[in-house]
């Protein structure tokens, strides 16, 4: 993939109170004000660096 394949955002990690349809405990999510990424988007992180 070209390096612009990827956004580098700032995300907030959180407790959904619903769990209904989601795996784990904790999940994360774009901070506010980041256009065009919603809050409510679901942020897969690369974990091994």
């Amino acid at each position: 993939m070209k390096e612009s394949d990827y956004s580098i955002i700032i995300v907030e990690s959180y407790e959904p109170k619903d769990k209904k349809g989601l795996h784990g405990s904790i999940h994360i999510r774009p901070l506010p004000n980041q256009h065009p990424f919603l809050i409510d988007m679901h942020v897969h992180i690369l974990l091994k660096i």
